[in-house]
């Protein structure tokens, strides 16, 4: 059945920190679907097949999930899907209405990185289209977030500017395509039809091994603008005298992105969500700079 899935070909990379199983695998698909209500048998479920150098594993199935403007119990029957690819150290995630389960994610997987991002879809004979940049200020007045368009940036944006903003997301035109991607979660997409399960994993496995490639040379468009550093790449000899919270983005996250974060309480083995009231004492708490 699953010749019969058709998705876009836009997925999450990940490094992967540890080697998934065949049991880690099942273990995943048993949990997603205990997590969901009034799950259907799946509609089609592989385990770790070869593709290739690379694994593949998938699953769909359809669920209940609340209706968010009525009451009462209301609920919609949704169908949703999900498709991991595996090769070499690097993890590819499709997904539709599922998602990785968190101790998944903290088992097997690790951010791939930014600059492996830039690598591979930055490169040098990308012409940027469009760009969503970050001031690095956190100011309350100063104008925190711009997204710019135009058929080449690079002739339209002042390089005395750019050194004062982080790039939070970009779509570039290559010889091969129009790519987009969003370093900080590792997305990437490419615009075209919806494909195949086999052009989908083909896909992924082309993405990884830019992702794998250490020589690649990065647009110098890109590299005028500052730098995220990793907390974990800053010396231990390193203190901190100055910290602040960008309140806006992190309400962001929470109220407004396609796919927010929650902040969750633990009581007893559960975790409770945050009511928007306890969310804005908490983001008004951290809007002061120490």
């Amino acid at each position: 059945m699953i010749e019969q899935l058709r998705a876009p070909r836009g997925a999450y990379f990940f490094r992967r920190r540890a080697r998934i199983t065949n049991e880690a695998i099942r273990t995943l698909f048993v949990q997603l679907q205990r997590e969901t209500v009034n799950p259907s048998r799946p509609i089609f479920r592989v385990e770790r097949a070869k593709f290739g150098d690379a694994r593949y594993s998938a699953i769909c199935f359809s669920y209940e999930r609340p209706v968010s403007f009525l009451e009462g119990g209301a609920t919609d029957r949704v169908h949703g899907f999900l498709l991991l690819v595996e090769k070499d150290e690097i993890v590819a995630l499709f997904k539709s209405a599922l998602d990785l389960t968190g101790s998944f994610r903290r088992a097997y997987l690790d951010p791939i990185g930014r600059s492996r991002v830039e690598r591979a879809i930055a490169r040098h004979d990308a012409v940027f289209e469009r760009l969503s940049l970050r001031n690095m200020t956190t100011s309350r007045f100063a104008l925190r977030s711009k997204t710019l368009e135009a058929r080449d940036l690079e002739n339209a944006i002042a390089a005395s500017s750019a050194s004062r903003y982080i790039p939070q997301g970009y779509r570039v035109r290559r010889p091969d395509g129009s790519y987009s991607a969003t370093p900080s979660t590792g997305r990437i997409a490419i615009r075209a039809d919806k494909a195949d399960y086999s052009a989908i994993v083909e896909w992924a496995c082309q993405i990884i091994e830019l992702l794998k490639d250490d020589n690649g040379e990065t647009s110098a468009f890109i590299r005028n603008f500052a730098r995220f550093v990793d907390l974990s790449l800053i010396s231990a000899d390193v203190f901190p005298t100055f910290f602040a919270v960008d309140t806006m983005a992190l309400a962001d996250a929470i109220f407004e992105a396609e796919e927010p974060i929650r902040l969750v309480r633990q009581v007893g083995e559960t975790w409770q969500q945050l009511s928007k009231s306890e969310i804005d004492a908490i983001i008004a708490d951290l809007d002061q700079p120490l």
